[in-house]
């Protein structure tokens, strides 16, 4: 992983966007000027902003120029970095060079466009020297280092930036540590909740998926944590990505694109031009986050591109809590599942839930770390539909850890026949299947009843036998 190009892009109320400076000097540059912001900048001062340019990961540092200068005649700056690596993920990245990023953006903004560049902020020196010794990887003084650094940034010279980003060797996590893990774990608790098992299933199936929130950083990570969610482990190369598009931050200047994407290949964006919701043509499904502080909010909001709404079921709910208690038990300790607890007991009595729960299928991979866990089963789960017949059985979708008699998990197992090994599988069931759970859930029911009411002790002993057969 190594930066291969830098830019500054500035917004002036009367110019417009425009592409301040650029290196290397023979890329062409069209167009990454209006990626390089995020949408409603009038109403930020700073964020982060991911995108692809060209098959290519940039992150970008937008601020916004503060002081009576500029309150009529708004000022905005951003400063962008390209990656060469294709395959690397937003957090890895963000670890590596975030914080000198943001150095170089706050040390550009604070000088005077109108003046000589080298006329900037020494204030902005001064709070950098707290982090920088964290920053510095001992691969020269540090007194050299720094030095290099602040004269790379007054002088602006982008060939001396890009050499100093790429001076950083030293990594704090990469794509396979326990600490990526954990904090995706707080991720999948703190911001999808049970509804993180619908958007793996989304992703599973190719869909065309609109994140629609704030923009924050921490949707980036959702994308690249449900990424490997959905990835597939194979023996000779470990773990193949899903092919699913990531092309992380999308604005309206991007509709053209999207539509004109391979809809069969699949894409998830992260977007927050709400308006893009009413081009059902456009996307698939869309998770949409309230407009409220996100780190307050609770799970998204499904639509589907019909307008119609889809809600997780308590059985998302009882499988989270189970994931984490198994994972993640620091997670389990504080999730919301107290919350849908009656609603859930009630929903494994009458749909008898317990018997396709999907932590026993993920438990059988013996991985201890989701991340794991997840690819080795969607291989199973391949293999399993890759075989011979063609036939899927009420046995086969519990080895699945679906639920058969649920419309979105046989569409799910349906779609990922078709979507990954081009094959058409239908379901055998016998005609009697659907009225399994209510004949089951009524026999309970009846013998619970005539023991208590006749006091019968043989009464109440076959229906624990009945209860004990029906959830083994």
């Amino acid at each position: 992983m190594s930066v291969c190009a830098i830019v500054h892009a500035t917004f002036e109320a009367r110019e417009g966007y425009k592409l301040e400076k650029a290196f290397p000097n023979n890329v062409n540059f069209k167009g990454i000027e209006y990626s390089l912001f995020p949408s409603g900048i009038q109403q930020l001062n700073q964020c982060m902003v991911a995108f692809r340019f060209r098959d290519q990961l940039c992150l970008s540092i937008y601020r916004k120029k503060l002081g009576k200068d500029y309150e009529r005649n708004a000022y905005f700056s951003s400063i962008g970095i390209l990656l060469q690596d294709a395959g690397i993920s937003v957090e890895e990245a963000a670890v590596k060079y975030l914080k000198l990023l943001d150095f170089v953006s706050k040390a550009i903004v604070s000088s005077d466009p109108t003046k000589e560049p080298n006329n900037i902020n020494e204030s902005v020196y001064q709070s950098f020297q707290k982090t920088i010794e964290s920053l510095y990887d001992a691969s020269e003084p540090l007194e050299e280092y720094q030095q290099r650094l602040q004269l790379a940034v007054m002088e602006q010279n982008f060939s001396a930036i890009i050499s100093v980003l790429n001076n950083r060797e030293k990594i704090t996590y990469n794509s396979f540590s326990l600490n990526l893990a954990q904090h995706y774990y707080s991720l999948i608790d703190k911001w999808l909740g049970p509804t993180f098992l619908l958007l793996y299933k989304c992703m599973m199936q190719k869909k065309r998926i609109l994140l629609v929130s704030l923009p924050n950083p921490e949707i980036y990570a959702i994308m690249d944590a449900m990424t490997r969610l959905s990835s597939v482990f194979d023996e000779e190369h470990g773990v193949l990505p899903n092919p699913l598009c990531k092309f992380y931050s999308v604005g309206l200047t991007d509709i053209d694109f999207l539509e004109n994407s391979n809809p069969e290949s699949g894409w998830i964006v992260s977007t927050a031009d709400s308006i893009l919701l009413s081009k059902s043509s456009l996307y698939d499904v869309a998770f949409i986050w309230p407009a409220n502080p996100l780190s307050k909010s609770g799970p998204p909001r499904i639509q589907l591109s019909n307008s119609l709404s889809l809600k997780y079921s308590y059985e998302d709910a009882l499988n989270l809590h189970l994931i984490s208690e198994r994972f993640d038990p620091r997670i389990a300790g504080t999730s919301k599942f107290t919350k849908y607890s009656v609603g859930a007991i009630i929903h494994i009595i009458l749909f008898n839930s317990t018997r396709f729960h999907l932590v026993q299928s993920l438990v059988s991979t013996n991985q201890r770390n989701l991340f794991s866990a997840f690819p080795r089963y969607n291989q199973f789960l391949l293999s399993r539909l890759n075989q011979d017949h063609d036939k899927i059985s009420i046995a086969d979708m519990r080895n699945f850890g679906c639920n058969p008699f649920r419309q979105l998990d046989r569409d799910f197992v349906f779609n990922v026949a078709q979507i990954w090994l081009h094959k058409y599988v239908h379901y055998r069931y016998p005609s009697y299947a659907y009225l399994m759970q209510p004949i089951a859930w009524g026999i309970h029911s009846l013998l619970l009843s005539i023991g208590i009411w006749k006091r019968s002790v043989p009464t109440l002993l076959i229906y624990l036998l009945l209860l004990k057969w029906w959830y083994s």
